[in-house]
């Protein structure tokens, strides 16, 4: 019990889970106090018989009796320090999620230029640039949810990430969808066209198929 609730917390998950440790703490020491006064009247029992304990048995034995009072003052001095650590963890959230703020915003930014790439001969480069920026909003959307679960911890009012998310994506899907596709049949249609069958990729096929019926989208960028 004392290494779990005296070990510090390095983010605010172990926070909680050392504070829900101690919420179960009171209930447990009540039920190791039986378990103590057994004890202790074993030890009166045996010097009822004139053993002599040793030092350290002696030592043992007011180690075990004061346990659950050591037990109660650790918890007491832990609660004031995890109050304190959640406030320079509380510091740290909102520093990062002003952090990301500016993250989307970039993001945002990012999508909108994207218009002024137009030149099919650099089909390859545009395709690696829409696949990085694909990656950038899926950890963008992981990093929201983390600080959705952040604040929940900390009981804050969780912040509205997901709805600035979808518009970014909504906005750069047309794009996306365009250079991987164009990518796909600019390198991949001539070994379709005088290939064997079997030797086609059939995700290719889908996402040009896909392409193909939702160019409408394309031709609205």
């Amino acid at each position: 019990m004392r290494d779990k609730i005296n070990k510090d917390p390095k983010n605010i998950e172990e926070l909680i889970t050392i504070k829900r440790e101690m919420e179960t703490l009171p209930q447990r020491i009540d039920e190791e106090k039986k378990n103590i006064e057994v004890l202790m009247e074993i030890y009166d029992v045996i010097e009822e018989f004139s053993y002599k304990l040793s030092k350290d048995e002696m030592d043992l034995r007011w180690h075990v009796f004061n346990r659950p009072k050591l037990l109660l003052e650790l918890m007491d001095k832990k609660k004031v320090y995890l109050e304190k650590k959640k406030e320079v963890f509380l510091q740290v959230m909102e520093e990062d999620q002003k952090n990301f703020l500016e993250t989307l915003k970039d993001n945002e930014a990012t999508v909108a230029r994207l218009s002024e790439y137009n030149n099919l001969a650099d089909f390859m480069k545009n395709a690696e640039i829409v696949k990085s920026i694909d990656l950038r909003l899926k950890e963008a959307t992981d990093k929201a949810r983390e600080c959705n679960t952040n604040e929940s911890i900390l009981d804050k009012e969780q912040t509205d990430y997901m709805t600035q998310i979808k518009k970014i994506k909504q906005d750069f899907q047309p794009y996306y969808d365009l250079w991987t596709s164009a990518e796909i049949w600019l390198t991949k249609s001539k070994d379709w066209i005088e290939g064997a069958w079997d030797k086609i990729n059939a995700n290719d096929v889908i996402i040009i198929f896909y392409f193909i019926t939702n160019s409408s989208d394309v031709e609205n960028i």
